[in-house]
């Protein structure tokens, strides 16, 4: 059984701590909570939604009194709330009865069970279900509005609840069923249409896109990678190196599915260029490519899988069982990819097992989009051995160098306003500052606050590169630093 919380937590804001603050209870109206939630189960595809709960009217269940809580199951524009459960607070105990995320994870529906518990202590044990649970080692404050609020270990918020897996992670029991793959997260609180608190690795309350997803296969997005190029397999002494390139060059409809035609743009034998083209589209997480000889698009990286995950990928040449044996991370200045170390196999006793590495929303390190093939005959009888990624580069997002190998200098298409050249830094008088290659031409940095607004919007250069926010409460900021060329760099800093 799986549950998948995150590789990652987030920061909230700059922590005060104080003992004197007053309690702050559960509201009983006009609050709603918005959860990211995923599941998939055995090999099927990944199936993604935003749960919307809140508050509405009252109700009695079991002889008690509680405050109804409701699901959207319509639209932002044309809610339709269902009823599926109450919630009622004593004590500064908060209690649930009714349905969560999945009604079979509650068996009993009326069964009341205890949600929360704000007079826990540093020391106290915080049930996770009814068969877990985990000590509480840290309680501070955050401001949320205008009022600080307790909190429990970085995630459990009086007033609001879990602010890492969402409103019902304390109770929603793990799935049963050994290839059920489930994930939620917190995304937004808000009360009385105020959005009091936002997760900032979420674009807005109303999506569940995050900052990092981006549509990775976007026309003008191009893998610069290495190959080593032999005059007959036969001769092994016989070779030369190449860095060549495949690139998005536009998109199609096939099977009336929209993806993205990508070539073979750059490198030796030129007669490469525009013969071999793939057909890529990314949906949930999973990559799919079309399989022409079965006229289908078939899933060629999953990039939620985690370890002990496998799944087949059918080539035209037979099919190659990907199995995902561990998970890294490779950190940037700006964000963390997530790493997955897999093995290549199959039922062809020819077929060597190879070992590579995938890139979150990237590809596979070693052997790109070759399909798990480390050799293979190109146009003019040559042989090609892939020797590996070297760049990413994406029109919205920069570029992407893998760590350890050759320096992206001979990518000739990068723009100079990308991640690799910025850097901003905020010191302890509250001035912001870039530094970098900063173009002459105007670029806009935006400073937004936690509950996604918009607090800052200026025009910088490289002869104005400095702010001052001394204005601006302290806590945790997103910033956005856009040009010509789309985005140029975004991440998050703390004004103390």
């Amino acid at each position: 059984m799986k549950r998948i919380i995150g590789l990652f937590s987030f920061l909230l804001v700059v922590l005060i701590c104080t003992d004197a603050q007053k309690y702050v209870p559960f509201p009983t109206e006009n609050a709603q909570w918005n959860i990211y939630y995923a599941s998939s189960i055995y090999d099927a595809p990944w199936v993604t939604t935003r749960l919307q709960y809140s508050l509405i009217g009252d109700t009695i269940i079991n002889g008690i009194n509680y405050r109804k809580m409701c699901r959207n199951i319509g639209t932002t524009e044309n809610p339709i709330f269902k009823s599926v459960g109450g919630l009622r607070e004593q004590d500064k105990k908060i209690f649930y009865t009714g349905n969560g995320y999945s009604s079979y994870n509650y068996p009993t529906i009326n069964t009341e069970r205890l949600l929360y518990d704000f007079n826990k202590k540093v020391g106290d044990v915080v049930a996770i279900d009814q068969w877990r649970g985990y000590p509480i080692t840290k309680i501070d404050s955050v401001k949320i509005g205008n009022e600080y609020r307790k909190r429990y270990n970085d995630c459990i918020i009086e007033g609001i609840g879990d602010v890492v897996g969402g409103l019902f992670a304390m109770i929603t029991d793990l799935p049963t069923c050994s290839m059920c793959h489930y994930e939620w997260h917190f995304i937004c609180f808000s009360q009385n249409g105020e959005n009091l608190l936002l997760n900032p690795d979420y674009e807005s309350c109303t999506s569940i896109r995050r900052w990092i997803d981006s549509d990775n296969l976007k026309t003008g997005t191009q893998w610069y990678y290495g190959e080593k190029n032999y005059i007959s397999i036969d001769k092994p002494d016989l070779f030369f190196y190449n860095y060549n390139s495949v690139k998005s060059v536009g998109d199609t409809i096939i099977n009336a599915v929209k993806c993205y035609k990508i070539n073979r743009v750059r490198g030796y034998p030129m007669c490469y260029s525009g013969v071999r083209s793939m057909y890529m589209y990314q949906s949930n997480d999973t990559t799919y490519f079309y399989n022409s000889v079965k006229n289908k698009f078939c899933p060629l990286y999953n990039f939620r899988a985690i370890k002990g995950d496998s799944w087949t990928v059918e080539f035209p040449f037979g099919n190659i069982v990907t199995t995902v044996d561990s998970l890294t991370a490779i950190l940037t200045s700006t964000k963390a990819f997530i790493v997955q170390h897999v093995t290549y196999s199959s039922n062809n006793e020819n077929t060597d097992v190879l070992h590579s590495k995938i890139i979150q929303n990237i590809g596979d390190i070693n052997n790109l989009f070759m399909f798990g093939r480390y050799f293979s005959p190109s146009c003019d009888e040559m042989y090609v051995e892939h020797t590996g990624l070297r760049c990413y580069v994406h029109p919205d997002f920069g570029t992407f160098h893998v760590p350890g190998t050759l320096d992206c200098t001979y990518v000739t298409e990068v723009p100079k306003q990308n991640y690799s050249t910025l850097k901003v830094s905020l010191n302890s008088l509250g001035i912001l500052s870039i530094d970098g290659d900063l173009s002459t031409e105007p670029c806009t940095l935006e400073l937004i606050d936690l509950k996604g607004s918009v607090m800052l919007k200026i025009t910088v250069n490289a002869s104005k590169n400095t702010v001052n926010l001394n204005q601006y409460d302290k806590g945790l900021y997103l910033y956005r630093i856009s040009g010509k060329e789309g985005l140029l760099k975004a991440g998050k800093i703390v004004k103390n």
